[in-house]
């Protein structure tokens, strides 16, 4: 017979073992008052494990305002069940504050899986891991600030903020580090338009698109003139011989291309005054 926290002097639990899975009567309730309460919770002051016909095992733990269930086992259920919960009692309300349920979600602030029940929710294999609200679709991630503009989230390198999502009512902006005082060698005086003139601007379709043609560019073909756009290397696989496909991210082009206009605009100008 296992024991939960310090073993008592005198043991008062008889009958099936926690770990029996052939229990179809009444529910079975062992009380565990007579355990030392440290061996659960400093501040335990009762205790319990059932087992019911359900065949789920529940250790219970009460805390002065505080109540934590855990340990909800189904060896052999089917459907979705819960096979975890943990609680809280605040104010006289209690409340389920994670829940783990036999699919293999995990929900934080919320009871039902699915979108349309407030709080935060992950899913295993296949599926979607997602944070969700109020949405009318599935497999969304869904960030929702309801009390004012400002972050929502925020992205950091060695313990140092680079960068971070913002919204406002009607608005959403990407923002990349970009204070003058996280720079150095700062330089106006350089060739702009001799560079952009190497970009081989290209229509194409993605293989899993074949009906959608797109503007855009081959990422390797952009690696030497603007690097910081590109990221991975050209013809790279992991150790099992699967690509490693480069990216790109465009918006690192906007200042050669405003570079590049303010040079013509300057020989244009030149032009008109001879």
């Amino acid at each position: 017979m296992p024991f939960i926290g310090n073993k008592p002097t005198a043991v008062p639990l008889t009958g099936a073992d926690i770990q029996d899975s052939t229990i179809t009567s009444n529910d079975i309730s062992y009380p565990l008052t007579t355990f030392s309460s440290t061996g659960i919770d400093d501040n335990a002051t009762s205790t319990a494990i059932t087992i019911d016909s359900n065949e789920t095992s529940t250790l219970q733990c009460s805390a002065g305002d505080s109540n934590f269930a855990l340990l909800a086992y189904h060896p052999t259920s089917t459907g979705t069940r819960t096979i975890a919960k943990f609680q809280s009692n605040v104010g006289g309300t209690q409340e389920d504050k994670v829940v783990i349920l036999t699919s293999g979600i995990v929900l934080v602030g919320k009871t039902t899986s699915g979108v349309s029940a407030v709080g935060a929710e992950l899913r295993d294999g296949v599926s979607n891991y997602c944070f969700t609200g109020t949405s009318s679709s599935e497999g969304v991630l869904l960030l929702n600030r309801t009390t004012s503009t400002g972050d929502i989230a925020r992205f950091r390198y060695n313990n140092t903020g680079v960068g971070d999502i913002s919204v406002t009512a009607s608005s959403t902006s990407y923002n990349t580090s970009s204070d003058y005082r996280l720079k150095e060698n700062v330089s106006y005086d350089f060739d702009a338009t001799t560079r952009l003139k190497q970009l081989k601007p290209a229509r194409f379709n993605f293989i899993t698109d074949a009906d959608t043609t797109v503007d855009g560019f081959l990422a390797h073909e952009v690696s030497d003139i603007v690097p910081e756009a590109i990221s991975g290397e050209k013809d790279a696989v992991d150790e099992n011989g699967n690509p490693k496909y480069q990216g790109i991210d465009q918006s690192k082009l906007v200042p050669l291309l405003v570079k590049t206009i303010q040079e013509l605009e300057a020989r244009i100008t030149a032009l008109e005054n001879k």
